[in-house]
């Protein structure tokens, strides 16, 4: 099952996940995780760049390393979630 925060920053700016950078999560879980872009970006269903918005969902790699980082739920298959305020899908 994924973990789930708050994307926080995204660099370099103007970045949507597909550059070279990296982006900082605040989890749900009271950690802070870092990822790399692209490498660490799971592609949107639709094609868009990730959404740093609102939730986002992620694989902890070791430490605060996260990885497959999408604004896209993979747990309700691929929908994007509404941040806990009712039903996903």
């Amino acid at each position: 099952m994924a973990q789930t925060g708050n994307g926080t920053n995204l660099f370099p700016p103007m970045n949507d996940g597909s550059a070279n950078g990296v982006g900082m999560i605040d989890g749900h879980d009271g950690n802070k995780y870092i990822f790399q872009t692209p490498e660490g970006v799971r592609s949107a269903s639709d094609g868009s760049g990730l959404d740093m918005s609102g939730v986002v969902y992620f694989d902890v790699l070791h430490g605060n390393t996260a990885h497959n980082v999408s604004h896209e739920n993979p747990d309700v298959g691929g929908i994007p979630d509404d941040g806990g305020f009712g039903d996903p899908a």
